[in-house]
């Protein structure tokens, strides 16, 4: 495993904190596990705080995990990401709100979940 994953129940929102290394498998059983979760707790809002992160994604990987966060949440979750400034792009936020699905990407702690709000 290259990445920890760590789940936080909020009172509105659930927070994943990841941390380790960048691993595009891992991503994808995240997205499926918060899905799971909010369906479990009946929460609809998520933030995934991939501050952490060692090795920033590259441009393709965001675009593809874009595709798969929109095709597995859909609708029904509204998911905020927060970044670190240097690794921010617009890309993955664009690549998820162009199919649908509520989404932000923020490089400040404190207004990431005011987006959820």
């Amino acid at each position: 495993m290259n990445a920890d994953l760590k789940y936080i129940e909020q009172d509105n929102y659930m927070v994943i904190e990841c941390s380790g290394l960048h691993d595009n498998e891992e991503f994808k059983s995240c997205i499926n596990n918060v899905f799971c979760e909010c369906e479990r707790n009946k929460t609809t809002k998520v933030l995934i705080d991939v501050t952490k992160i060692e090795y920033p994604p590259k441009e393709i990987e965001k675009y593809m995990m874009g595709k798969y966060i929109a095709l597995v949440w859909g609708q029904k979750i509204k998911g905020v990401l927060l970044t670190k400034p240097e690794t921010r792009t617009q890309l993955i936020e664009d690549v998820v709100v162009n199919r649908g699905t509520s989404f932000k990407v923020y490089s400040c702690k404190k207004e990431a979940p005011a987006w959820l709000l």
